[in-house]
């Protein structure tokens, strides 16, 4: 299975990890506190280690955590 995971630092504190699953990253885009996210996701025929459908996805970065949007 295709699993990834953001980290980040805010105001020099660690927040929680966010685990990404069923979406393999290729292209990761910082705008101010949101991060654009390219990639594949899991079709579904595919194997779990091999997605296959073009996907985006933002997730915004807060004092609490990792946001989808």
């Amino acid at each position: 299975m295709v699993v990834q995971y953001l980290e980040a630092i805010v105001d020099s504190k660690p927040i929680k990890p966010f685990k990404y699953s069923g979406f393999l990253v290729s292209d990761l885009k910082l705008d101010g506190d949101l991060i654009q996210l390219r990639g594949k996701k899991l079709g579904k025929d595919d194997p779990s280690c091999c997605p296959s459908i073009d996907a985006e996805s933002t997730i915004k970065i807060s004092k609490n955590g990792f946001i989808p949007q």
